[in-house]
């Protein structure tokens, strides 16, 4: 028996379809707000609790900001594999993702410290976006998941 998830998206992928374009644009909506706030807040509130110049911190937290935001642009793709029945999948990409994490933050941090780190981090975010998103185009072909078609 299959879960009841997967029958209701097999049965109607236009539902799935406004659930997976409300939550990108919910999301990245909240990203770039985040982002913004970041940008325009944090100098001021380092300024408030630290005596020194901290500026790495700002910097830091854009490129955060930035890997967050890329990656709220694919949505919630990780949700429909695993809905739609295909966990194995989803859990083999956060493993390969995570070794990749590994070795990028080795290599980075080794050679650029924290900014290494941050852009390492940012770099993961992207990559793990784009291999969930293709894992979902090729085991859920039916289900359209283009911003640009309508509804």
């Amino acid at each position: 028996s299959r879960p009841l998830a997967v029958e209701l998206s097999a049965k109607n992928y236009r539902q799935v379809r406004q659930y997976f374009l409300y939550n990108v644009w919910f999301s990245v909506t909240a990203s770039v707000i985040y982002l913004l706030l970041i940008a325009t807040l944090l100098p001021k509130i380092l300024e408030w609790f630290v005596d020194t110049e901290l500026e790495y911190v700002y910097s830091l937290a854009i490129i955060l900001c930035v890997g967050r935001l890329i990656h709220s642009c694919v949505g919630p793709v990780m949700q429909l594999l695993v809905l739609n029945n295909h966990q194995k999948i989803a859990s083999q990409i956060s493993t390969i993702i995570a070794c990749i994490n590994l070795v990028l933050l080795i290599v980075c941090v080794t050679s650029f410290g924290i900014y290494g780190a941050a852009v390492s981090t940012a770099t993961v975010l992207f990559i793990w976006a784009l291999l969930l998103r293709y894992a979902v185009r090729v085991n859920i072909p039916n289900l359209d998941l283009s911003l640009r078609t309508p509804l």
